[in-house]
């Protein structure tokens, strides 16, 4: 009787050695007035908070310590201010921007980390002030902008000088730009000075030449446009 007493006692010590209760997390407190805490496993699955003020205002979803789930930041006054999903430390999916009223701001769609679709901003009232196609996080032509009275916003131009054998662009309202020649669907960066895309045209005839300028709109948001030489 003896001998079974000791081996029970032995076996309910290396269960407790061994972390029989599987309680290996490391906890997260209520709240810390600034600074990182993981809630989660050695292995790095778990949830990231970011504190301020002691409150917190982003969480990430953690797997293997990649960033994989969802992704949240939040205002000073606990409102959610932006969401995104995460899979394996790439954003998938559509992210949110809120304002700070709680209403949609901005809507970003990603695949494979990059903006891979329409953007769109938003007024208070729901109104789209903004809206650009991306593709494989580059913009693309199809931009569409509007004024706070919803009028549509003219957007420029790309005008072609021929001077020799260079073929020099720039934008029609002189606003600074990229300049690419598009070359079966490859964009081959033309070089700019002093806000003038300058182009060596070889044996090129005209009509066979497609520049793309990427710049930004008068409300800084991101736009392409296509023009033929």
């Amino acid at each position: 009787m003896k001998k079974i007493y000791i081996v029970t006692v032995i076996i309910a010590l290396l269960f407790a050695a061994c972390g029989g209760n599987n309680n290996n997390k490391t906890k997260k407190p209520k709240s810390v007035e600034n600074g990182e805490v993981f809630d989660g496993d050695e292995q790095g699955n778990g949830t990231h908070y970011i504190y301020k003020n002691w409150k917190i205002v982003r969480e990430v979803d953690m797997k293997e310590y990649d960033a994989h789930g969802a992704w949240k930041e939040y205002y000073d006054d606990g409102k959610l201010r932006y969401e995104v999903n995460y899979e394996r430390a790439k954003k998938e999916g559509l992210a949110t921007e809120y304002y700070d009223t709680g209403e949609k701001y901005i809507a970003t769609p990603y695949k494979d980390n990059k903006i891979d679709g329409t953007k769109y901003r938003y007024k208070k009232d729901g109104t789209v002030i903004f809206e650009a196609p991306y593709v494989k996080g580059d913009p693309i032509p199809g931009v569409k902008e509007y004024d706070m009275d919803g009028k549509l916003i003219e957007q420029p131009t790309i005008v072609f000088t021929r001077k020799g054998g260079n073929l020099e662009m720039k934008l029609s309202d002189n606003k600074s730009a990229e300049f690419f020649q598009m070359v079966e669907g490859e964009k081959l960066k033309v070089p700019v000075e002093n806000g003038v895309g300058k182009l060596i045209l070889g044996s090129a005839k005209k009509g066979q030449i497609n520049i793309r300028a990427i710049y930004k709109t008068g409300y800084g948001n991101k736009a392409a446009i296509d023009a033929n030489y």
